[in-house]
């Protein structure tokens, strides 16, 4: 990949400052002798945007045929967040919960894209009109040293979060999700710990969702869905020190961007599987 930033070509002055006051309160109800909980929060919170989206430079990547052009003029996005969960703690290690949320956004940041005389794939970040996302999400951790043998080691963790999600575009009037807010995120735990071994098997997986906005709904970008598998084995040797090995994206799995639809593919990208290993030692 070939990506070289460049000046524009007047330099920009532009100033910006804000006052921000973000209230919040917060509730917490306990029963059944601290095993049963009960939160319930509202509050007010704010996201600047990342200092290398507010840089007034442009960079050209020639391989992806792909402009990037940076926004100085980004605001902050601002969010009321209503939040309600319940917990319940399982003895002797085991945990389930149960939450819902909702969101009202204002001047979220998402990216623009828009294909240029020239033919380059432009893009850009800028602030969103207004959006809102709802979600439920529930979970589950559980060891079971009850087990007997060595099946005591095992242990297991599970969450799912599902987002219904709408976000106001300038210049569009048909209903979109928020960027970056896939409909459906399950992640999965198995680990085993025993004696000196510890073993860890990780899943994530995202539906698909869109990654830019375009002029057009033919031109918006989406992500595919990913299935993404991590391996973690640490080997205690003596002491607090130890031996590991990591790997990340066990099945090679790749990132599949399309524009409009699936049946138009225009990036396919395959990260390979990651290996680390080492010795740790404590001092």
């Amino acid at each position: 990949m070939i990506a070289v930033a460049t000046e524009l070509s007047r330099r920009p002055s532009i100033e910006n400052s804000y006052t921000n006051f973000l209230p919040g309160i917060q509730a917490r109800y306990s029963a059944a002798n601290d095993r049963l909980i009960f939160r319930a929060s509202i509050t007010e919170a704010i996201s600047r945007p990342p200092p290398g989206d507010l840089v007034p430079a442009r960079q050209e990547n020639a391989q992806l045929n792909q402009r990037i052009i940076g926004n100085p003029a980004l605001r902050p996005a601002s969010s009321w967040n209503y939040d309600a969960s319940v917990e319940y703690f399982m003895p002797p290690l085991g945990l389930i919960s149960a939450g819902v949320f909702h969101k009202d956004i204002s001047d979220f940041v998402f990216s623009s894209s828009r294909i240029t005389a020239d033919g380059v794939d432009e893009r850009t970040r800028q602030n969103g009109e207004g959006g809102s996302v709802t979600g439920i999400e529930i979970g589950w951790v559980q060891q079971f040293p009850s087990l007997p043998g060595l099946l005591s080691g095992l242990g297991v963790e599970a969450n799912y979060t599902y987002l219904d999600s709408e976000g106001v575009y300038p210049n569009r009037t048909d209903a979109l999700p928020l960027v970056n807010s896939p409909e459906h995120i399950l992640n999965g735990v198995v680990s085993y710990v025993q004696g000196p071994l510890s073993v860890r098997v990780s899943y994530n997986y995202l539906s698909e969702r869109i990654e830019s906005v375009g002029a057009r709904a033919a031109l918006d970008v989406y992500n595919e869905h990913s299935d993404v598998w991590d391996l973690v084995i640490q080997f205690r040797v003596w002491g607090d020190n130890s031996l590991f090995l990591n790997v990340k994206n066990l099945t090679d799995e790749p990132t599949v961007q399309y524009v409009g639809n699936r049946g138009n593919p225009t990036l396919v990208t395959y990260y390979g599987r990651q290996f680390n290993f080492g010795l740790n030692f404590a001092f």
